[in-house]
């Protein structure tokens, strides 16, 4: 599957696999990284090559996806993935997380990963139900 290290602002990352955990039961191409209030940018750097180290060791594709375009695990995630020569995510939701982790490893190209952001920014809808409701 494909390999995917998630990289949030406080646990949001933790959330994210509990939830993955639950309806996948397994996810063993996840790593996650928790962005914690004081951590530096080059500590976080530090701790994000570390986590991508059996991503490398083993010669394979990954990506590392993140909460918020422009910030720090973003800003990370750029500098890790362009010395790897692996993919950046900005703006994380379960779905997409879902798609990526069922991804076989030999499908983990830049359009593969391109059409599920298509996909998930598709996913995203606004409603007034109240309004719905009057319709009918």
């Amino acid at each position: 599957m494909c390999n995917v290290l998630l990289c949030t602002h406080s646990t949001l990352a933790q959330g994210f696999r509990d939830a993955v955990m639950m309806i996948a039961r397994s996810a063993p191409s996840l790593e996650i990284l928790c962005f914690e209030d004081g951590c530096s940018l080059d500590t976080l750097l530090c701790k994000m090559q570390m986590k991508t180290e059996r991503f490398r060791q083993a010669g394979e594709t990954y990506c590392v996806v993140t909460d918020m375009f422009g910030a720090s695990p973003f800003n990370a995630a750029m500098q890790v993935c362009a010395e790897d020569q692996a993919f950046v995510i900005t703006g994380v939701n379960l779905g997409l997380l879902l798609e990526l982790l069922s991804l076989p490893q030999a499908e983990a190209t830049l359009d593969k990963f391109n059409q599920f952001v298509h996909e998930a920014q598709e996913q995203i809808y606004c409603f007034d139900p109240a309004a719905m409701l009057k319709a009918l």
